[in-house]
Protein backbone atom coordinates (compact mmCIF):
# COMPACT_ATOMS: atom_id res chain seq x y z
CA UNK A 1 0.00 0.00 0.00
CA UNK A 2 1.22 3.56 -0.68
CA UNK A 3 0.50 6.63 0.60
CA UNK A 4 0.48 10.02 -1.49
CA UNK A 5 -0.70 12.32 1.68
CA UNK A 6 2.69 13.71 1.97
CA UNK A 7 6.14 12.39 2.62
CA UNK A 8 6.19 13.01 5.70
CA UNK A 9 3.41 10.39 7.27
CA UNK A 10 5.71 7.61 8.75
CA UNK A 11 7.90 8.54 11.89
CA UNK A 12 11.54 7.95 11.58
CA UNK A 13 13.98 5.63 9.84
CA UNK A 14 14.79 2.46 12.61
CA UNK A 15 18.32 3.60 12.66
CA UNK A 16 17.38 7.09 13.92
CA UNK A 17 14.95 5.33 16.49
CA UNK A 18 17.52 3.48 17.34
CA UNK A 19 20.28 5.72 18.34
CA UNK A 20 17.78 7.80 20.20
CA UNK A 21 16.73 4.82 23.03
CA UNK A 22 20.66 3.91 23.01
CA UNK A 23 21.52 7.26 24.17
CA UNK A 24 17.84 8.15 26.02
CA UNK A 25 19.49 7.93 29.48
CA UNK A 26 22.59 9.92 28.65
CA UNK A 27 23.09 13.20 30.96
CA UNK A 28 23.77 15.72 28.18
CA UNK A 29 23.82 19.40 28.03
CA UNK A 30 20.84 21.39 26.94
CA UNK A 31 20.06 23.96 24.12
CA UNK A 32 22.09 21.89 21.77
CA UNK A 33 25.34 22.42 23.59
CA UNK A 34 25.60 18.22 23.74
CA UNK A 35 28.27 16.29 22.16
CA UNK A 36 25.81 14.74 19.41
CA UNK A 37 24.75 18.09 18.24
CA UNK A 38 28.83 18.91 18.10
CA UNK A 39 29.08 15.69 15.86
CA UNK A 40 26.05 16.35 13.62
CA UNK A 41 27.35 20.00 13.09
CA UNK A 42 30.58 19.16 12.45
CA UNK A 43 29.47 16.12 10.11
CA UNK A 44 27.28 18.93 8.23
CA UNK A 45 30.52 21.49 7.53
CA UNK A 46 32.44 18.34 6.09
CA UNK A 47 29.22 17.30 3.82
CA UNK A 48 28.96 20.99 2.63
CA UNK A 49 33.27 21.53 2.45
CA UNK A 50 32.78 24.62 4.25
CA UNK A 51 34.69 24.38 7.58
CA UNK A 52 33.62 27.57 9.14
CA UNK A 53 30.43 27.37 8.40
CA UNK A 54 27.74 27.82 11.58
CA UNK A 55 25.06 25.37 11.91
CA UNK A 56 21.82 25.43 14.24
CA UNK A 57 19.03 22.40 14.54
CA UNK A 58 15.52 23.91 14.33
CA UNK A 59 12.31 22.08 14.68
CA UNK A 60 10.77 22.13 11.81
CA UNK A 61 10.42 23.93 7.94
CA UNK A 62 7.74 26.45 8.34
CA UNK A 63 9.39 27.76 12.09
CA UNK A 64 12.75 27.62 10.66
CA UNK A 65 11.74 30.10 7.29
CA UNK A 66 10.40 32.17 9.64
CA UNK A 67 13.24 32.48 12.13
CA UNK A 68 15.82 32.98 9.55
CA UNK A 69 13.88 35.29 7.24
CA UNK A 70 13.05 37.74 10.44
CA UNK A 71 16.67 37.44 12.01
CA UNK A 72 18.45 38.55 8.24
CA UNK A 73 15.67 41.14 7.65
CA UNK A 74 15.62 44.40 8.28
CA UNK A 75 12.06 45.44 9.70
CA UNK A 76 11.90 47.94 6.61
CA UNK A 77 12.44 44.85 4.01
CA UNK A 78 10.64 41.61 2.45
CA UNK A 79 11.73 39.15 1.33
CA UNK A 80 11.34 37.98 -2.67
CA UNK A 81 9.83 34.54 -3.50
CA UNK A 82 8.23 32.46 -6.30
CA UNK A 83 4.62 32.92 -6.25
CA UNK A 84 4.50 29.12 -5.62
CA UNK A 85 6.99 29.46 -2.98
CA UNK A 86 6.27 27.52 0.08
CA UNK A 87 6.77 30.82 2.10
CA UNK A 88 3.85 33.12 -0.18
CA UNK A 89 1.38 29.98 -0.11
CA UNK A 90 1.16 27.40 2.11
CA UNK A 91 2.80 29.24 5.73
CA UNK A 92 -0.31 30.44 7.43
CA UNK A 93 1.19 34.18 6.92
CA UNK A 94 4.41 33.20 8.61
CA UNK A 95 6.59 35.61 7.43
CA UNK A 96 4.01 38.50 7.47
CA UNK A 97 3.41 37.50 10.85
CA UNK A 98 6.96 38.28 11.93
CA UNK A 99 6.61 41.75 9.99
CA UNK A 100 8.08 40.96 7.08
CA UNK A 101 6.02 41.51 3.33
CA UNK A 102 6.65 37.77 0.81
CA UNK A 103 7.13 39.96 -2.43
CA UNK A 104 6.01 37.31 -5.04
CA UNK A 105 7.08 37.24 -8.24
CA UNK A 106 6.60 35.40 -11.57
CA UNK A 107 7.60 31.43 -11.48
CA UNK A 108 8.81 29.27 -14.32
CA UNK A 109 8.22 25.75 -13.24
CA UNK A 110 8.10 26.60 -9.93
CA UNK A 111 11.43 28.51 -10.01
CA UNK A 112 12.42 32.19 -10.09
CA UNK A 113 14.72 33.64 -13.05
CA UNK A 114 17.62 35.75 -11.96
CA UNK A 115 16.53 38.26 -15.11
CA UNK A 116 13.11 38.08 -12.84
CA UNK A 117 14.84 39.17 -9.38
CA UNK A 118 16.91 41.57 -11.71
CA UNK A 119 14.34 43.62 -13.39
CA UNK A 120 12.30 43.83 -10.09
CA UNK A 121 14.52 45.41 -8.24
CA UNK A 122 15.96 47.64 -10.90
CA UNK A 123 12.23 48.62 -11.14
CA UNK A 124 12.07 49.27 -7.36
CA UNK A 125 15.00 51.19 -7.52
CA UNK A 126 14.49 53.10 -10.11
CA UNK A 127 10.63 54.78 -8.82
CA UNK A 128 11.41 57.67 -7.33
CA UNK A 129 9.39 56.66 -4.62
CA UNK A 130 11.41 53.84 -3.30
CA UNK A 131 11.67 54.83 -0.55
CA UNK A 132 7.54 54.39 0.56
CA UNK A 133 7.75 51.06 -0.87
CA UNK A 134 8.49 47.99 0.93
CA UNK A 135 12.60 46.87 0.28
CA UNK A 136 13.70 43.62 -1.15
CA UNK A 137 15.92 42.40 1.32
CA UNK A 138 16.38 38.71 0.23
CA UNK A 139 15.35 36.02 -2.35
CA UNK A 140 14.02 32.78 -1.04
CA UNK A 141 14.07 29.75 -3.61
CA UNK A 142 12.97 26.11 -2.40
CA UNK A 143 15.36 23.52 -4.11
CA UNK A 144 13.48 20.91 -5.21
CA UNK A 145 10.71 23.54 -5.90
CA UNK A 146 7.43 23.30 -4.92
CA UNK A 147 6.63 21.43 -8.47
CA UNK A 148 9.42 18.76 -7.61
CA UNK A 149 11.47 20.32 -10.03
CA UNK A 150 15.38 21.67 -9.63
CA UNK A 151 17.85 24.57 -10.08
CA UNK A 152 20.11 23.62 -12.29
CA UNK A 153 23.97 24.91 -11.34
CA UNK A 154 23.88 27.85 -13.87
CA UNK A 155 20.38 29.13 -12.76
CA UNK A 156 21.81 29.08 -8.83
CA UNK A 157 24.93 30.97 -9.92
CA UNK A 158 23.06 33.60 -11.97
CA UNK A 159 20.42 34.35 -8.98
CA UNK A 160 23.46 34.54 -6.82
CA UNK A 161 25.37 36.72 -9.21
CA UNK A 162 21.99 39.06 -8.93
CA UNK A 163 21.29 38.60 -5.25
CA UNK A 164 25.17 39.81 -4.76
CA UNK A 165 24.90 42.35 -7.01
CA UNK A 166 22.40 44.34 -5.28
CA UNK A 167 23.52 42.62 -1.44
CA UNK A 168 20.65 40.84 -0.96
CA UNK A 169 21.28 37.20 0.99
CA UNK A 170 19.96 34.58 -1.27
CA UNK A 171 18.48 31.96 1.32
CA UNK A 172 17.58 28.23 -0.39
CA UNK A 173 14.40 26.23 1.38
CA UNK A 174 15.85 22.52 1.31
CA UNK A 175 13.08 21.10 3.15
CA UNK A 176 13.50 18.25 0.30
CA UNK A 177 17.26 18.44 -0.40
CA UNK A 178 18.18 15.04 -0.01
CA UNK A 179 15.82 14.11 -3.37
CA UNK A 180 17.28 17.09 -5.29
CA UNK A 181 21.13 16.17 -4.05
CA UNK A 182 20.35 12.25 -5.51
CA UNK A 183 18.14 13.13 -8.46
CA UNK A 184 19.97 11.57 -11.72
CA UNK A 185 18.71 15.10 -13.30
CA UNK A 186 20.77 17.65 -11.16
CA UNK A 187 23.84 18.91 -12.01
CA UNK A 188 24.05 20.52 -8.03
CA UNK A 189 26.32 19.60 -4.73
CA UNK A 190 25.92 20.25 -1.43
CA UNK A 191 28.91 22.34 -2.16
CA UNK A 192 27.49 24.48 -4.51
CA UNK A 193 24.92 24.91 -2.84
CA UNK A 194 27.15 26.59 0.01
CA UNK A 195 29.08 28.55 -2.26
CA UNK A 196 25.91 29.91 -4.26
CA UNK A 197 24.01 30.73 -1.07
CA UNK A 198 23.89 32.82 2.15
CA UNK A 199 22.35 30.10 3.88
CA UNK A 200 20.53 27.29 3.62
CA UNK A 201 18.68 24.85 5.46
CA UNK A 202 18.91 20.68 5.16
CA UNK A 203 15.88 19.57 5.56
CA UNK A 204 15.56 16.12 7.99
CA UNK A 205 11.82 16.01 8.88
CA UNK A 206 10.99 14.93 5.06
CA UNK A 207 14.04 13.04 4.95
CA UNK A 208 14.16 10.45 7.29
CA UNK A 209 14.19 12.43 10.71
CA UNK A 210 11.58 12.44 13.40
CA UNK A 211 11.87 16.09 13.19
CA UNK A 212 14.17 18.62 12.60
CA UNK A 213 15.81 20.90 9.86
CA UNK A 214 19.56 22.11 9.88
CA UNK A 215 20.09 25.83 8.99
CA UNK A 216 23.98 26.38 7.59
CA UNK A 217 25.20 29.80 7.36
CA UNK A 218 27.75 28.91 5.09
CA UNK A 219 30.11 32.42 6.02
CA UNK A 220 28.54 33.87 8.89
CA UNK A 221 24.81 34.15 10.89
CA UNK A 222 23.36 37.15 12.15
CA UNK A 223 24.62 38.48 15.28
CA UNK A 224 23.06 36.48 18.59
CA UNK A 225 21.04 34.45 15.97
CA UNK A 226 20.80 31.93 18.90
CA UNK A 227 19.41 34.81 21.01
CA UNK A 228 16.86 35.28 17.94
CA UNK A 229 16.16 31.72 17.75
CA UNK A 230 14.79 31.82 21.55
CA UNK A 231 13.10 34.99 20.85
CA UNK A 232 10.43 32.94 18.72
CA UNK A 233 10.29 29.86 20.90
CA UNK A 234 12.14 27.84 18.17
CA UNK A 235 14.85 26.68 20.80
CA UNK A 236 14.75 23.25 21.64
CA UNK A 237 15.89 22.81 25.66
CA UNK A 238 16.73 18.96 24.29
CA UNK A 239 18.81 19.91 21.84
CA UNK A 240 19.90 16.41 21.80
CA UNK A 241 16.97 15.25 20.20
CA UNK A 242 17.84 17.05 17.24
CA UNK A 243 21.77 16.66 17.55
CA UNK A 244 21.77 12.85 17.99
CA UNK A 245 19.17 12.58 14.61
CA UNK A 246 21.52 14.86 12.57
CA UNK A 247 24.68 12.87 13.40
CA UNK A 248 22.92 9.96 12.51
CA UNK A 249 21.68 11.07 9.30
CA UNK A 250 25.03 12.30 8.74
CA UNK A 251 26.59 9.15 9.18
CA UNK A 252 27.90 6.27 6.71
CA UNK A 253 25.76 8.69 3.61
CA UNK A 254 22.00 7.37 5.32
CA UNK A 255 21.31 10.58 4.59
CA UNK A 256 21.71 9.99 0.80
CA UNK A 257 20.47 6.59 0.79
CA UNK A 258 17.37 7.67 2.03
CA UNK A 259 16.57 10.12 -0.60
CA UNK A 260 17.70 7.53 -3.13
CA UNK A 261 15.52 5.29 -2.14
CA UNK A 262 12.48 7.75 -2.88
CA UNK A 263 13.81 8.30 -5.74
CA UNK A 264 14.04 4.90 -6.97
CA UNK A 265 10.67 4.41 -5.70
CA UNK A 266 9.28 6.85 -7.78
CA UNK A 267 10.80 5.71 -11.08
CA UNK A 268 9.19 2.38 -9.87
CA UNK A 269 5.73 3.83 -9.57
CA UNK A 270 5.97 5.76 -12.66
CA UNK A 271 6.94 2.41 -14.74
CA UNK A 272 4.22 0.76 -12.88
CA UNK A 273 1.82 3.45 -13.68
CA UNK A 274 3.30 3.27 -17.73
CA UNK A 275 2.65 -0.40 -17.65
CA UNK A 276 -0.93 0.07 -16.62
CA UNK A 277 -1.32 2.30 -19.60
CA UNK A 278 -1.18 5.38 -18.12
CA UNK A 279 0.53 8.00 -19.78
CA UNK A 280 3.67 10.16 -18.05
CA UNK A 281 4.89 13.15 -19.65
CA UNK A 282 7.61 16.07 -18.91
CA UNK A 283 6.73 19.27 -18.11
CA UNK A 284 10.63 20.05 -18.40
CA UNK A 285 10.73 23.99 -19.94
CA UNK A 286 6.74 24.42 -18.65
CA UNK A 287 3.82 23.75 -19.97
CA UNK A 288 4.10 25.65 -23.34
CA UNK A 289 7.21 23.75 -24.13
CA UNK A 290 5.02 19.94 -23.56
CA UNK A 291 2.04 21.88 -25.83
CA UNK A 292 4.97 21.97 -28.79
CA UNK A 293 6.14 18.79 -28.79
CA UNK A 294 2.64 18.11 -28.69
CA UNK A 295 2.39 20.06 -31.61
CA UNK A 296 5.34 18.90 -34.03
CA UNK A 297 3.92 16.10 -34.29
CA UNK A 298 2.81 15.15 -38.17
CA UNK A 299 -0.67 14.49 -37.26
CA UNK A 300 -1.38 17.54 -35.35
CA UNK A 301 0.05 19.48 -38.11
CA UNK A 302 -3.47 20.30 -39.90
CA UNK A 303 -6.49 19.71 -38.14
CA UNK A 304 -8.53 22.94 -39.80
CA UNK A 305 -10.85 20.25 -41.99
CA UNK A 306 -11.72 17.81 -39.57
CA UNK A 307 -12.65 21.00 -37.09
CA UNK A 308 -14.91 22.36 -39.66
CA UNK A 309 -16.39 19.27 -40.20
CA UNK A 310 -17.24 18.99 -36.10
CA UNK A 311 -18.70 22.40 -36.11
CA UNK A 312 -21.15 21.10 -38.87
CA UNK A 313 -21.90 17.78 -38.12
CA UNK A 314 -21.45 16.74 -34.03
CA UNK A 315 -21.24 20.49 -32.49
CA UNK A 316 -23.70 21.58 -35.29
CA UNK A 317 -26.64 21.85 -32.61
CA UNK A 318 -24.46 22.91 -29.08
CA UNK A 319 -21.89 25.18 -30.63
CA UNK A 320 -22.67 26.19 -34.21
CA UNK A 321 -26.51 26.37 -34.14
CA UNK A 322 -26.24 28.68 -30.89
CA UNK A 323 -23.42 30.72 -32.35
CA UNK A 324 -25.69 32.18 -35.42
CA UNK A 325 -28.59 32.39 -32.68
CA UNK A 326 -26.42 34.97 -30.93
CA UNK A 327 -25.27 36.93 -33.92
CA UNK A 328 -29.20 36.92 -35.32
CA UNK A 329 -30.73 37.83 -31.92
CA UNK A 330 -28.36 39.99 -30.85
CA UNK A 331 -27.57 41.44 -34.58
CA UNK A 332 -23.87 41.63 -33.65
CA UNK A 333 -22.96 40.94 -37.99
CA UNK A 334 -24.39 43.38 -39.86
CA UNK A 335 -23.99 44.07 -43.59
CA UNK A 336 -20.49 45.92 -44.79
CA UNK A 337 -18.91 45.01 -41.36
CA UNK A 338 -15.54 44.62 -41.05
CA UNK A 339 -14.96 42.61 -37.39
CA UNK A 340 -11.55 42.14 -35.45
CA UNK A 341 -11.57 38.61 -34.04
CA UNK A 342 -9.55 39.12 -30.92
CA UNK A 343 -7.56 35.69 -30.40
CA UNK A 344 -6.03 35.26 -27.32
CA UNK A 345 -4.79 31.88 -27.78
CA UNK A 346 -7.46 29.77 -25.51
CA UNK A 347 -10.17 27.80 -26.59
CA UNK A 348 -12.68 30.26 -26.60
CA UNK A 349 -10.87 33.13 -29.05
CA UNK A 350 -10.15 30.21 -31.45
CA UNK A 351 -13.19 28.69 -31.36
CA UNK A 352 -15.04 31.89 -32.11
CA UNK A 353 -12.18 32.36 -35.04
CA UNK A 354 -13.45 29.15 -37.17
CA UNK A 355 -17.18 29.74 -36.30
CA UNK A 356 -16.44 33.55 -38.18
CA UNK A 357 -14.81 32.00 -40.96
CA UNK A 358 -17.69 29.07 -41.28
CA UNK A 359 -20.09 32.15 -41.31
CA UNK A 360 -18.09 34.29 -43.60
CA UNK A 361 -18.91 31.00 -46.10
CA UNK A 362 -22.29 30.54 -45.81
CA UNK A 363 -23.77 34.14 -44.61
CA UNK A 364 -26.06 35.61 -46.95
CA UNK A 365 -24.47 38.91 -46.86
CA UNK A 366 -20.65 40.74 -47.22
CA UNK A 367 -18.37 41.46 -43.85
CA UNK A 368 -15.18 40.94 -43.40
CA UNK A 369 -13.06 39.69 -41.01
CA UNK A 370 -9.96 40.45 -39.65
CA UNK A 371 -8.04 37.82 -36.88
CA UNK A 372 -6.47 39.70 -34.58
CA UNK A 373 -3.25 38.45 -32.45
CA UNK A 374 -2.24 40.78 -29.43
CA UNK A 375 1.66 39.93 -28.26
CA UNK A 376 1.85 41.79 -24.47
CA UNK A 377 4.63 40.62 -24.05
CA UNK A 378 3.90 36.60 -24.19
CA UNK A 379 7.01 34.55 -23.54
CA UNK A 380 8.57 33.30 -26.60
CA UNK A 381 7.49 29.36 -25.99
CA UNK A 382 3.94 30.74 -25.54
CA UNK A 383 4.08 33.00 -28.70
CA UNK A 384 4.88 29.92 -30.28
CA UNK A 385 1.44 27.75 -29.26
CA UNK A 386 -0.60 30.21 -30.42
CA UNK A 387 1.52 30.73 -33.68
CA UNK A 388 1.45 26.91 -34.52
CA UNK A 389 -1.93 26.60 -33.46
CA UNK A 390 -3.57 29.53 -35.86
CA UNK A 391 -1.34 28.00 -39.08
CA UNK A 392 -2.99 24.21 -37.88
CA UNK A 393 -6.47 25.02 -37.92
CA UNK A 394 -5.83 27.66 -40.84
CA UNK A 395 -6.26 30.71 -39.21
CA UNK A 396 -4.60 33.26 -40.69
CA UNK A 397 -3.75 35.61 -37.85
CA UNK A 398 -2.05 39.08 -37.66
CA UNK A 399 0.03 39.98 -34.59
CA UNK A 400 0.61 43.18 -33.21
CA UNK A 401 2.73 43.69 -30.37
CA UNK A 402 2.36 46.16 -26.99
CA UNK A 403 3.97 46.05 -23.38
CA UNK A 404 1.34 45.63 -21.50
CA UNK A 405 2.57 42.47 -19.08
CA UNK A 406 5.71 44.61 -18.43
CA UNK A 407 3.03 47.84 -17.64
CA UNK A 408 0.99 45.77 -14.79
CA UNK A 409 3.88 43.37 -13.53
CA UNK A 410 4.19 45.19 -10.20
CA UNK A 411 0.81 46.03 -9.68
CA UNK A 412 -0.48 44.12 -6.63
CA UNK A 413 -4.04 44.75 -6.46
CA UNK A 414 -6.20 42.99 -9.07
CA UNK A 415 -3.21 43.35 -12.43
CA UNK A 416 -5.61 40.94 -14.13
CA UNK A 417 -8.03 43.24 -14.21
CA UNK A 418 -5.90 46.25 -15.14
CA UNK A 419 -4.56 43.51 -17.99
CA UNK A 420 -7.67 43.09 -19.37
CA UNK A 421 -8.89 46.58 -19.70
CA UNK A 422 -5.60 47.74 -21.05
CA UNK A 423 -5.68 44.58 -24.12
CA UNK A 424 -8.97 45.96 -24.33
CA UNK A 425 -8.03 49.36 -25.37
CA UNK A 426 -5.36 48.53 -27.73
CA UNK A 427 -7.57 46.56 -29.54
CA UNK A 428 -9.85 48.82 -29.91
CA UNK A 429 -6.86 51.17 -31.41
CA UNK A 430 -5.25 48.94 -33.43
CA UNK A 431 -8.78 47.71 -35.16
CA UNK A 432 -9.50 51.19 -36.07
CA UNK A 433 -6.33 51.70 -37.50
CA UNK A 434 -7.39 48.80 -39.79
CA UNK A 435 -10.69 50.08 -40.66
CA UNK A 436 -12.85 47.73 -38.40
CA UNK A 437 -15.97 48.93 -36.90
CA UNK A 438 -16.24 45.94 -34.34
CA UNK A 439 -14.00 43.97 -31.78
CA UNK A 440 -15.34 40.56 -31.02
CA UNK A 441 -13.97 38.72 -27.75
CA UNK A 442 -14.65 34.90 -26.78
CA UNK A 443 -17.19 35.34 -23.58
CA UNK A 444 -19.64 32.25 -23.35
CA UNK A 445 -22.25 31.81 -21.71
CA UNK A 446 -21.09 31.07 -18.69
CA UNK A 447 -18.82 34.10 -18.14
CA UNK A 448 -22.37 35.88 -18.62
CA UNK A 449 -23.79 33.49 -15.74
CA UNK A 450 -20.87 33.40 -13.46
CA UNK A 451 -21.03 37.53 -13.97
CA UNK A 452 -24.60 38.33 -12.95
CA UNK A 453 -24.25 36.50 -9.80
CA UNK A 454 -21.27 37.90 -8.82
CA UNK A 455 -22.30 41.42 -9.27
CA UNK A 456 -25.06 40.79 -6.75
CA UNK A 457 -23.52 38.39 -4.34
CA UNK A 458 -20.07 40.75 -4.19
CA UNK A 459 -21.04 43.79 -5.77
CA UNK A 460 -24.66 44.30 -4.43
CA UNK A 461 -26.11 44.99 -8.16
CA UNK A 462 -27.97 43.87 -10.85
CA UNK A 463 -26.24 43.64 -14.37
CA UNK A 464 -24.83 41.44 -17.15
CA UNK A 465 -22.36 41.03 -19.48
CA UNK A 466 -23.93 42.24 -22.49
CA UNK A 467 -23.98 40.63 -25.92
CA UNK A 468 -22.59 43.85 -27.38
CA UNK A 469 -21.44 47.27 -26.43
CA UNK A 470 -20.67 50.60 -27.80
CA UNK A 471 -17.28 51.81 -27.42
CA UNK A 472 -17.12 55.03 -24.88
CA UNK A 473 -13.88 55.59 -26.27
CA UNK A 474 -13.80 54.94 -29.76
CA UNK A 475 -16.21 56.64 -31.85
CA UNK A 476 -18.18 54.29 -34.25
CA UNK A 477 -16.72 51.04 -32.81
CA UNK A 478 -18.58 48.02 -31.31
CA UNK A 479 -17.95 45.33 -28.69
CA UNK A 480 -19.53 42.00 -29.51
CA UNK A 481 -19.65 38.76 -27.95
CA UNK A 482 -21.22 35.79 -30.16
CA UNK A 483 -20.55 33.14 -27.64
CA UNK A 484 -23.09 34.68 -25.85
CA UNK A 485 -24.87 31.74 -25.82
CA UNK A 486 -22.28 28.55 -26.06
CA UNK A 487 -21.43 26.70 -22.84
CA UNK A 488 -18.31 26.35 -21.53
CA UNK A 489 -18.57 22.72 -21.51
CA UNK A 490 -19.39 22.37 -25.01
CA UNK A 491 -16.46 24.46 -26.07
CA UNK A 492 -14.09 21.80 -23.86
CA UNK A 493 -15.94 19.07 -25.71
CA UNK A 494 -15.30 20.45 -29.12
CA UNK A 495 -11.78 21.21 -27.96
CA UNK A 496 -11.09 17.24 -26.49
CA UNK A 497 -13.35 15.61 -29.51
CA UNK A 498 -10.46 17.12 -31.59
CA UNK A 499 -7.77 16.75 -29.93
CA UNK A 500 -6.69 20.43 -29.53
CA UNK A 501 -3.86 22.26 -27.16
CA UNK A 502 -4.61 25.63 -26.36
CA UNK A 503 -3.16 28.10 -23.03
CA UNK A 504 -5.60 29.74 -21.05
CA UNK A 505 -3.61 32.37 -19.71
CA UNK A 506 0.05 32.95 -21.16
CA UNK A 507 1.08 36.02 -19.04
CA UNK A 508 4.27 36.59 -16.83
CA UNK A 509 2.90 35.73 -13.73
CA UNK A 510 1.22 32.17 -15.25
CA UNK A 511 3.97 31.23 -17.36
CA UNK A 512 3.39 27.41 -16.75
CA UNK A 513 0.39 27.74 -15.49
CA UNK A 514 -3.48 27.45 -16.89
CA UNK A 515 -4.92 29.97 -14.49
CA UNK A 516 -4.55 33.48 -13.96
CA UNK A 517 -2.54 34.77 -10.86
CA UNK A 518 -5.30 37.44 -10.10
CA UNK A 519 -6.09 34.97 -7.12
CA UNK A 520 -8.75 37.02 -5.18
CA UNK A 521 -10.71 37.18 -8.52
CA UNK A 522 -10.14 33.30 -9.45
CA UNK A 523 -11.31 32.02 -5.97
CA UNK A 524 -14.57 34.27 -6.24
CA UNK A 525 -15.03 32.56 -10.00
CA UNK A 526 -14.18 29.03 -8.72
CA UNK A 527 -16.59 29.87 -5.56
CA UNK A 528 -19.46 31.19 -8.12
CA UNK A 529 -18.84 27.77 -10.16
CA UNK A 530 -19.02 26.03 -7.03
CA UNK A 531 -22.74 27.56 -6.03
CA UNK A 532 -23.83 27.16 -9.62
CA UNK A 533 -23.36 23.60 -9.52
CA UNK A 534 -24.67 22.95 -6.19
CA UNK A 535 -27.86 24.73 -7.10
CA UNK A 536 -28.17 22.51 -10.05
CA UNK A 537 -28.70 19.49 -8.07
CA UNK A 538 -31.36 20.63 -6.76
CA UNK A 539 -33.15 22.59 -9.90
CA UNK A 540 -31.74 21.71 -13.13
CA UNK A 541 -32.81 24.37 -14.81
CA UNK A 542 -30.64 27.11 -12.36
CA UNK A 543 -28.37 28.37 -15.28
CA UNK A 544 -30.96 28.85 -17.72
CA UNK A 545 -32.79 31.18 -15.22
CA UNK A 546 -30.18 33.23 -13.85
CA UNK A 547 -29.52 34.15 -17.71
CA UNK A 548 -33.61 35.21 -18.62
CA UNK A 549 -33.42 36.81 -14.91
CA UNK A 550 -31.70 39.88 -16.32
CA UNK A 551 -34.14 39.72 -19.56
CA UNK A 552 -37.17 39.59 -17.03
CA UNK A 553 -36.29 42.69 -15.09
CA UNK A 554 -39.61 44.26 -14.02
CA UNK A 555 -38.87 47.94 -13.17
CA UNK A 556 -42.00 48.13 -11.07
CA UNK A 557 -40.38 45.91 -8.41
CA UNK A 558 -37.07 47.44 -8.39
CA UNK A 559 -36.51 49.76 -5.30
CA UNK A 560 -33.56 51.79 -7.54
CA UNK A 561 -31.85 51.35 -10.74
CA UNK A 562 -29.69 53.39 -12.99
CA UNK A 563 -30.36 54.66 -16.79
CA UNK A 564 -27.94 55.94 -18.63
CA UNK A 565 -25.89 57.00 -15.72
CA UNK A 566 -28.99 58.71 -14.19
CA UNK A 567 -30.32 57.04 -11.07
CA UNK A 568 -33.52 56.43 -10.46
CA UNK A 569 -35.86 55.68 -7.40
CA UNK A 570 -39.18 53.98 -7.28
CA UNK A 571 -40.47 56.77 -5.48
CA UNK A 572 -40.35 58.87 -8.73
CA UNK A 573 -43.79 57.75 -9.70
CA UNK A 574 -45.05 56.10 -7.05
CA UNK A 575 -48.00 58.21 -6.43
CA UNK A 576 -48.98 58.73 -10.29
CA UNK A 577 -50.23 54.73 -10.42
CA UNK A 578 -51.75 54.67 -6.98
CA UNK A 579 -54.52 51.53 -7.87
CA UNK A 580 -51.53 49.53 -9.41
CA UNK A 581 -50.33 46.62 -7.71
CA UNK A 582 -46.92 44.57 -9.20
CA UNK A 583 -48.38 40.77 -10.24
CA UNK A 584 -45.88 39.79 -7.64
CA UNK A 585 -47.15 41.63 -4.68
CA UNK A 586 -50.97 40.01 -5.85
CA UNK A 587 -49.72 36.18 -5.94
CA UNK A 588 -48.01 36.90 -2.29
CA UNK A 589 -51.19 38.72 -0.89
CA UNK A 590 -53.05 35.88 -2.39
CA UNK A 591 -50.82 33.21 -0.04
CA UNK A 592 -51.61 35.04 3.66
Amino acid sequence: MLFFVNDYCEGAHEAILRRLVETNMEKLPGYGFDKYTESAKEKIRNACGCPEAEVYLLGGGTQTNAVVIASMLNRYEGVIAAETGHVNGHEAGAIEYTGHKVLALPQVNGKLQAETVKAYVERFYGDANHEHMVFPGMVYISHPTEYGTLYTKKELEELSAVCRQYEMPLFLDGARLGYGLVSKETDVTLEDIARLTDVFYIGGTKVGALCGEAVVFPKKAPKYFMTLVKQQGALLAKGRLAGVQFDTLFTDDLYCKISKNAIETADRLKQALKEKGYQAESLEGGYAAWLLDVMSKPEEQNKAKDVELSLRKKFKKSIWSKFTKAINTYELVKPGDKIAVCISGGKDSMLMAKCFQELKLHNKFEFEVKFLVMDPGYSEANRKVIEENAKSLNIPITIFESDIFESVFTVEKSPCYLCARMRRGHLYHFAQELGCNKIALGHHYDDVIETILMGMLYGAQVQTMMPKLHSIHFEGMELIRPLYLVREDDIKAWRDYNGLHFIQCACKFTDTCTTCNNEENRSKRVEIKELIKNLKKVNPFVESNIFRSVENVNIDTVVGYKQHGIRHNFLEGYDDNPGYVPEAEKAAAETE
